[in-house]
């Protein structure tokens, strides 16, 4: 009779390589902690006892308990969350999961996150759905206002197809809020994406490229997200002209985003789904030429009221931090022209 697989029991995989020591059991899944420190779930078929937990060894010295990861890190901050900050939009929270790449890891792990960017406290839990309908708990905490969280790394190798459940619950401890349904969504995890270098893009929340999920997106993030090709099909309009960007004679790329001269016909569509088109055709072209140091790009838009041109560098500001912007030479643009140097 096989021997029951127990917390502390050295193990090694049968369906791939590697294995390490047992640091959780739940029903038929267990919690394999591997040598680079990060927990690898796992049926309990597919593994087999190298070596009997610590109690049975005939060794001298007690071994280190396992650490679980279902248990949330300190946050580290040099920033006290404000419940005062006027210039904060407590209407409309942020949550987000992200994925970075540690340094100087040779490992193939990525970093996992959780970044609350808003004035509420977070209350998160992220769980694996199992084959059999079921969820298995990976991770649950508390992230305090305005503050980000690692959860430690996975390897995207053995999380690569599974389907994670992510519930978030926003609330005040103090103040007077306006009350947010809770968030249940799925995501599903592909190993490609994770381990693609292009994945990784700059962001508002860390210096290094990241991919961050939206959990919970703002009202303006969320419209922008729902404006896809289908939707636009569906209001009997073309997808929006891609245009090249490529420099003039001055070395200049010169965007223009008057909506005519990114769709053929506005027909059907709100005042809000054309300033969504423009904006997504920034980010297109931002992306295009980011790597391109030195760059710079004439994003023309015009005076009107002057809604896009604010949007455009707000939205500058928070997608692209390292990025420069100004007003473009009034002699040439007038007063309706952004410049950014990449």
């Amino acid at each position: 009779m096989a021997k029951k697989i127990e917390i502390g029991d050295r193990v090694r995989f049968l369906s791939a390589v590697g294995g390490g020591i047992v640091s959780r059991v739940e029903g038929q899944l267990v919690f394999v902690e591997d040598e680079d420190g990060f927990e690898v779930p796992t049926m309990t078929s597919d593994v087999v006892v190298v070596e009997p937990r610590a109690a049975e060894r005939k060794t001298v010295g007690e071994q280190p308990k396992p650490q679980s990861t279902n248990e949330i890190r300190e946050v580290e901050t040099d920033d006290d969350y404000d419940y005062d900050d006027a210039a904060a939009d407590d209407d409309n929270p942020r949550f987000a999961l992200a994925f970075t790449q540690p340094h100087g890891s040779n490992s193939g792990s990525v970093e996992l996150h959780v970044i609350n960017d808003s004035n509420l406290f977070a209350l998160f839990g992220i769980a694996q759905i199992l084959p059999s309908g079921e969820a298995q708990p990976l991770h649950c905490g508390t992230v305090e206002p305005n503050t980000k969280t690692s959860l430690g790394k996975i390897d995207p190798r053995r999380a690569d197809g599974a389907t994670w459940r992510c519930q978030v619950l926003m609330l005040s401890k103090q103040k007077a809020y306006k009350p947010l349904a809770p968030i249940d969504v799925e995501i599903k995890i592909k190993a490609t994406k994770l381990v693609r270098e292009s994945s990784y893009t700059t962001n508002d929340y860390f210096d290094e490229p990241a991919i961050v999920n939206q959990l919970i997106k703002n009202e303006f993030d969320a419209k922008l997200a729902a404006l896809t090709a289908s939707d636009l099909h569906a209001k009997e309009q073309p997808a929006p002209k891609r245009r090249e960007s490529k420099p003039n004679a001055q070395g200049i790329v010169e965007v223009d985003l008057h909506i005519e001269e990114l769709l053929d016909s506005t027909a059907g569509l709100a005042a809000g789904d054309m300033l969504a088109v423009q904006l997504a055709h920034v980010r297109h072209v931002m992306d295009e030429n980011l790597r391109h140091k030195g760059r710079r790009i004439v994003f023309i838009h015009g005076v009107g009221v002057g809604t896009l041109k604010s949007e455009l560098r707000r939205l500058i500001e928070r997608n692209y931090p390292k990025v420069r912007y100004q007003d473009a030479s009034f002699r040439e643009y007038g007063y309706g022209a952004t410049l950014v140097q990449i």
